[in-house]
């Protein structure tokens, strides 16, 4: 296997602005795989849980894991450097979470024609051909949230909706399932306000503070990630507003649970992030053994509402603030 990231590449990398790097080992196991991962993020809930199960993988498999990743999770700059010095250090197989579906897919192909494997979780990569891609279907996960909100309005009102990033798979196909869903099925529900956020708390928030300017009632509101439903739900707090508005956020932060609790936050969509992360490290050991994967892995999703939030919150092991 290939010579491990030493101590002094390690620092210059820190110092270059990359945000985090987890997983170093000894520089003199020259026979151990080594496996990049390219993340996002590795402060926010989603990441974090993704994350261990990437690490819980590798700690299974005794491979060494070289974890870098931006200062944001939109910053597709910052994530190039970080796929440049993975593919510099000639590790044995990459996994990427793509901070921008097509600017990442030249790093990519790189990473290819060297021999390297590539998964991708989380989001596609556009321009590049990987040995698999684990993700949810974020399309069909939107399309769950949509028929939800349609059925708990009754088919009518106004919905206001906050996306990610567009740039992003992920983000993306969040928009276009709740999007498609409400044109195509319920012409009595209006789109009263979109905005892409960029994955951005406090864009979301000044977001949904334009979209209740402009408009007196607001009966629901879908957002791509649960910063942007917390936004919301300031907002709305803040306004008076609360009791007006549906809120289905996606990917069950703990505070939106305890709000759900409380009877203030009414549907989330859940990931299986521990599941996508250590998934994503098996599959990429298998690929750097040559073997051949799917190309496409859905990881699931499920609908948590206050029906059946205190048993997710138990299978799931969450603690509520």
């Amino acid at each position: 296997m290939k010579k491990l990231l030493t101590s002094l590449l390690l620092l210059a990398v820190l110092a270059s602005g990359m945000a985090f790097a987890a997983g170093q080992q000894d520089a003199s196991d020259e026979d151990k795989m080594v496996i990049g991962y390219a993340t996002k993020s590795s402060t926010s809930p989603f990441w974090i849980i993704l994350n261990q199960g990437a690490q819980d993988a590798a700690d299974e498999l005794g491979v060494e894991l070289i974890m870098l990743g931006p200062p944001k999770e939109n910053d597709v700059v910052g994530q190039l450097a970080v796929l440049e010095d993975l593919i510099n250090q000639e590790v044995d197989a990459l996994m990427v979470a793509a901070c921008d579906s097509v600017g990442v897919a030249p790093a990519v192909q790189k990473a290819k024609d060297e021999g390297i494997s590539v998964i991708a979780i989380g989001d596609e990569i556009l321009g590049a051909e990987v040995d698999s891609f684990l993700a949810t279907n974020n399309y069909n996960a939107a399309v769950v949230a949509a028929e939800w909100m349609a059925e708990e309005l009754g088919g009518e009102g106004n919905v206001v909706l906050l996306n990610g990033m567009i740039a992003q798979g992920s983000g993306k196909g969040r928009y276009e399932g709740f999007r498609d869903t409400i044109e195509a099925k319920y012409p009595n529900i209006d789109i009263v306000f979109s905005k892409d956020c960029a994955w951005e708390d406090e864009k979301a928030l000044a977001a949904f503070e334009d979209a209740m300017a402009a408009n007196d009632k607001i009966d629901g509101v879908f957002v791509g990630w649960d910063g942007a439903a917390l936004a919301a739900h300031t907002a709305l707090t803040e306004a008076g507003r609360i009791d007006e508005t549906l809120i289905c956020g996606f990917d069950c932060y703990p505070q939106s649970l305890k709000f759900m609790k409380e009877g203030t936050f009414e549907a989330n969509i859940a990931q299986s992030p521990y599941k996508m992360g250590y998934e994503g490290i098996m599959s990429a050991y298998k690929a750097a053994m040559g073997e051949t994967l799917p190309k496409v892995v859905d990881t699931g999703v499920q609908l948590v509402t206050p029906e059946n939030v205190d048993q997710y919150i138990a299978d799931n092991g969450v603690t509520l603030p």
